[in-house]
């Protein structure tokens, strides 16, 4: 099967090689390497790896070392929707539960809103 890459999971990959390439430029291309193989092995079998129904509809994910790649199955392609390391707060920062690909960040969390104060009863 074919695999294509969301814009959002084009600039994960090349976020991911910048950090990396910072300390170890040659260690930056063999991860992304390594990643890219990964696909690879989704394309070649995309129904073996764990689907998520909890973060959206057909999502599915496999997690190479620390790194979580998501991804749909499409009729004719698989196409990666976020490649993001684990130790990141993926579901508040990343994802909007129905809008895969959006450039905008997920919505905050509702804060509960204080209740009223009570009338001071105190002086009577």
């Amino acid at each position: 099967m074919n695999i294509s890459f969301s814009p959002r999971a084009a600039r994960d990959l090349e976020e991911i090689g910048d950090y990396i390439a910072r300390d170890n430029p040659l260690r930056a291309v063999s991860f992304l390497n390594e990643l890219l193989e990964t696909c690879g092995k989704i394309a070649a079998a995309p129904l073996s790896f764990e689907a998520r129904p909890d973060i959206g509809p057909n999502i599915r994910r496999t997690v190479p070392g620390r790194y979580l790649i998501f991804y749909t199955v499409q009729p004719s392609a698989v196409r990666v929707e976020r490649i993001l390391h684990g130790a990141r707060n993926w579901v508040a920062r990343c994802f909007s539960l129905l809008q895969w690909g959006s450039t905008r960040p997920a919505p905050s969390p509702q804060r509960e809103q204080p209740s009223p104060k009570r009338a001071d009863m105190t002086h009577i």
